[in-house]
């Protein structure tokens, strides 16, 4: 037995070595091209992926009260009840979540079940753990999450009630990794937000149709999002300290990291390509001639220099924002909603802002806060409300007026009419990024259409431009 630890001690201080050295090396490698970089993140990954698997190994042999890590998720009632809850615990239960919670990890709920007969639930997220997925994550830097969830930022959002609690956060650039413990807010009576706006195209199910409040109307749901979005925006808007906060797209703002930025142009472009050859052949998805017109234009604008131009204009904002803010990540708790409604009192945007929470932050960074109202709209908001005359118009107004009250130095730096001109713009770049990977995916034909259907009603009724560059990417493997 001292033989085997003492050569598996050795053995992990080995590949240790070997994977720190790497660390350290491969980062500061003049890696400009793209293709480089992508062999770069597939080599460190799969260092990582030994290492993990190592460590693993030895915590489930020999430490198994140790705290979880991608991969070994099992929890001890021992490090719960220090770490966690100070209750007595009898039980800890783990389920995978089957719904599809997005690219960057898996999700789990854990089940906890006490000693004196209450119960608590949780939501745990962490990284896959094959050796694709952990270049992907160092690429798409996921570990920026888990590490924000760390951060002063998210304090202010958990006593401001913006976002769920976190009670347990783990990241590890070296090992591409991330882990962290959140409340799952479906303990409490809760509803998407998604279900409110009529959920895209997937239907609202039964259960979820009789938790929608009576009599209510979308247009307050959607100017109560824009105006709990406000105190987010109005508090960081064009704070310099926000380019050295280490989030993603910081390192833009100061010129650097370009590799990066164009990983993404470059994914986007070859997943466009991809896009195109499966309308011809999916019956129920058709790719509309003016929308591929526009969406190609805007390939050729898309350039590294133009895109730091753009960033020093003066009239163009940058706040701390969600970065992936459509309705399926914001949760409305409906306690206080459906109190006013046995009290046959008006459901107004007073009392549904403050049930609103916003989750899932792994595209939190710095970027203009137009374009991620529009993200919203255009993925969620049906076309016969966005395109009645001045419906966003007047939203986004209100979200103006709502930031200047919060921040008066917004006024100086940005008109109403330069806002609303970002937001009808901004939106659409950012879904010529996402519009282009999710085409080109295995996704049934009639999501792909929603999606290509939305965009082309929203750039018709909003300016109407010949070309909508794609300035906000986010790097991909």
């Amino acid at each position: 037995m001292f033989f085997f630890l003492f050569s598996l001690f050795f053995l992990t201080l080995f590949v240790s070595v070997i994977g720190f050295g790497l660390y350290i090396y491969i980062p500061y490698r003049k890696l400009s091209d793209v293709k480089k970089k992508k062999k770069q993140f597939v080599y460190h990954g799969n260092v990582s992926f030994v290492l993990c698997n190592i460590r693993n190994f030895i915590l489930k042999k020999f430490f198994k009260n140790s705290a979880p890590y991608p991969g070994k998720l099992e929890i001890s009632s021992e490090w719960f009840e220090k770490n966690i809850v100070n209750k007595k615990v009898k039980n800890i239960n783990f389920k995978v979540l089957g719904e599809n919670r997005g690219f960057q990890g898996d999700m789990n709920i854990m089940d906890v079940e006490y000693e004196d007969g209450t119960k608590g639930s949780f939501f745990v997220k962490s990284n896959r753990t094959d050796a694709h997925s952990k270049a992907y994550g160092l690429c798409t830097q996921s570990y920026r999450e888990a590490r924000f969830y760390g951060s002063s930022y998210y304090k202010e959002f958990e006593e401001q009630k913006i976002a769920p609690k976190i009670y347990y956060t783990y990241h590890s650039k070296m090992m591409a990794e991330f882990l962290f413990i959140m409340e799952n807010l479906n303990n409490y009576d809760s509803l998407g937000v998604n279900f409110l706006y009529g959920n895209q195209i997937w239907g609202i199910p039964e259960d979820k149709q009789k938790k929608i409040p009576k009599d209510y109307e979308v247009s307050e749901f959607i100017e109560a999002v824009f105006y709990k979005t406000a105190i987010i925006h109005a508090k960081y808007w064009n704070q310099e300290k926000l380019k050295h906060s280490g989030l993603k797209a910081a390192d833009w703002y100061l010129n650097t990291d370009r590799v990066y930025w164009e990983s993404g142009l470059d994914g986007a472009v070859t997943a466009w390509e991809v896009a195109k050859e499966k309308s011809k052949k999916e019956e129920g998805f058709e790719i509309n001639e003016k929308l591929e017109k526009i969406i190609e234009n805007s390939f050729k604008e898309t350039t590294w220099e133009n895109f730091q131009q753009y960033l020093n204009r003066k009239d163009v904002p940058f706040t701390l924002t969600h970065g992936d803010f459509h309705a399926a990540n914001m949760i409305i708790l409906l306690e206080d909603i459906n109190k006013a409604s046995e009290n046959n009192e008006k459901v107004d945007v007073d009392v549904i802002k403050d049930s609103i929470r916003f989750f899932d932050f792994s595209e939190i960074g710095l970027w203009e806060p137009g374009t991620e109202l529009a993200q919203t709209i255009i993925s969620d908001v049906k076309p016969e409300l966005f395109t009645q005359e001045n419906f966003t118009y007047d939203l986004v107004e209100k979200y103006y007026n709502r930031v200047c009250s919060l921040n008066n130095k917004i006024k100086d730096s940005i008109t109403l009419e330069t806002l609303y001109e970002r937001f009808c713009k901004g939106g659409v770049g950012k879904w010529f990024f996402y519009f282009p990977l999710l085409a080109s995916m295995d996704i049934p034909p009639v999501a792909k259409q929603y999606f290509h259907d939305q965009i082309l009603a929203f750039i018709e009724s909003h300016g109407d431009y010949d070309s909508y560059p794609l300035f906000c990417c986010i790097p991909l493997l």
